[in-house]
């Protein structure tokens, strides 16, 4: 490429200078600064919060898995029930809520002038902080989790052996709605094949 008509013309020249120097300037002090936004990213939205996530799903798994074989087992027990399996579904995940550190500041101020007018101002000033911890056998930074809220059920399923009995499938009906407190509406009982 043919340069020289760049020099020729120094207006030109110098502008392309200075923009070549602009750029290079906002490329260092874009990665300069990266450092530091990255440390308060970091503290307001902590990376463990992606990985609170998946542990709340793998929370929910355990969970669910977990009151489906205690139920099971229980329903098992009933006269004139044999094998049994239970499904649980839910209408939504758990709902954490997450600690908070809270600033509420307020301040009023009164003015007087000299001709007798006076003034009243009030500043009011909340402030929000999530609270996180970090964790003692990994580098990763956790919130802090003041209450679960347990999820919905929207439906169980059992189906056992001998719930083609009227008698066994009420009382398979009235134990789950009894443990899990839930209408019996959501909850369907149906004979296990052979």
């Amino acid at each position: 490429m043919d340069f020289s008509w760049l020099k020729e013309n120094k207006k030109i020249y110098y502008l392309t200078i200075i923009g070549i120097l602009a750029f290079i300037f906002l490329l260092i002090s874009s990665l300069g600064n990266s450092g530091k936004n990255n440390d308060q990213a970091n503290y307001l939205i902590p990376d463990s919060k992606v990985e609170t996530n998946s542990k709340l799903t793998s929370f929910v798994d355990d969970y669910s898995e977990d009151l489906e074989k205690r139920l099971s087992s229980t329903l098992k027990e009933i006269n004139g029930v044999g094998e049994v399996t239970v499904m649980i579904k839910y209408f939504s995940s758990p709902e954490m809520i997450y600690a908070y550190n809270t600033t509420k500041e307020n301040k009023v101020t009164e003015e007087k002038d000299t001709a007798g007018g006076n003034r009243t101002i009030n500043e009011q000033r909340d402030a929000n902080e999530l609270v996180i911890i970090q964790n003692s056998s990994s580098t990763s930074n956790q919130p802090v989790i003041v209450k679960r809220v347990e999820p919905e059920i929207s439906g169980v399923l059992v189906v056992a052996e001998g719930a083609e009995i009227a008698a066994v499938r009420a009382q398979l009906v009235k134990a789950v709605q009894t443990v899990l407190n839930i209408p019996s509406y959501r909850i369907n009982v149906l004979p296990k094949g052979r």
